[in-house]
């Protein structure tokens, strides 16, 4: 768990980090001029800082999982490869 602990702050700063390019999508797309391509830009950046808020939440699940799991079999006496 300890190692676990220890990389959390990275995979909030992801989390952080597509949250700040959903948010940035309609301010970043204002640099283009065509309205077509800036409404394309503008729904991909905000569907690029969706994926990668919830890829990053499912990263911290599952090692938190595997984290939690490891420590009971440490705790029962089980071997962990």
């Amino acid at each position: 768990m300890k190692k676990f602990a220890n990389e959390m702050v990275g995979r909030v700063v992801v989390v952080f980090l597509g949250i700040g390019i959903y948010m940035n999508a309609s301010a970043m797309s204002n640099f283009i001029d065509n309205s077509n391509v800036k409404s394309l830009v503008e729904t991909n950046m905000e569907l690029v800082g969706i994926l990668v808020s919830i890829a990053a939440c499912l990263n911290i699940i599952v090692n938190w999982y595997i984290a939690f799991v490891e420590e009971e079999e440490v705790k029962a006496g089980h071997s962990v490869n």
